[in-house]
């Protein structure tokens, strides 16, 4: 199972340097940051920004390649996952490459490297329930994307009900922003969950039994 660390993890500012500072020393397996494009520019910010104000998306890519991490790229931008492919490609990094966030039917054509979890907007659904999953594996199968590793649903829809189904389906299910204590060791039991995503990754390295700094 993948820890990554939300940007903004540790009470750090989403998207800071400070953020990539702290996450440095621990041992989680990728990092999670929010993407734009202005121009030609694709910066770290989660809502609409100036580029100039915010750390390049290049910035992140030298950072995981020196230490290691992959990098969940969550686009907030419809259309700019060819961008952030040509990009890291051009950084040596496609290797590291995991897509969640705005990924619609358009952009799996360009993924020809690295992995992408699908939310939940992808398959119009307002409140994913169990009785979903089924049609959602369905139509994963149809999309024929082998770089397609599951789906990214918020904790509050994965009850154990709905995660047994996603067993049953055969669907990787990777998961935000988890924080409580109590949830993390609810998600921990459950195989089918791949990656969780925290704003406290020691605590949850820790409940993980891993090694938590580096």
């Amino acid at each position: 199972m993948l820890i990554t660390a939300h940007s903004g993890a540790h009470k750090t500012r989403r998207n800071s340097k400070k953020y990539f500072d702290d996450i440095a020393k621990y041992n989680v397996d990728a990092i999670e940051v929010d993407i734009y494009k202005f121009g030609k520019t694709l910066y770290l910010s989660h809502m609409p920004s100036f580029p100039s104000l915010r750390l390049p998306l290049t910035f992140a890519f030298d950072f995981i390649k020196q230490h290691n991490f992959k990098i969940n790229c969550d686009v907030k931008q419809i259309g700019i996952v060819k961008d952030v492919l040509y990009l890291a490609q051009k950084h040596d990094v496609l290797d590291k490459i995991i897509f969640t966030g705005s990924v619609w039917p358009g952009d799996l054509k360009h993924l020809e490297h690295g992995e992408v979890y699908l939310n939940k907007s992808f398959f119009r659904l307002l409140s994913p329930r169990p009785r979903d999953v089924k049609t959602i594996a369905r139509y994963i199968k149809t999309l024929n994307c082998q770089r397609i590793s599951g789906i990214n649903f918020k904790h509050t829809y994965l009850s154990d009900e709905f995660l047994a189904e996603c067993k049953k389906h055969q669907v990787n299910v990777s998961t935000f922003v988890v924080n409580s204590e109590k949830e993390m060791d609810r998600l921990l039991q459950h195989e089918i969950v791949v990656n969780i995503t925290t704003d406290n990754a020691s605590k949850l390295l820790e409940k993980a039994k891993r090694i938590i700094t580096r």
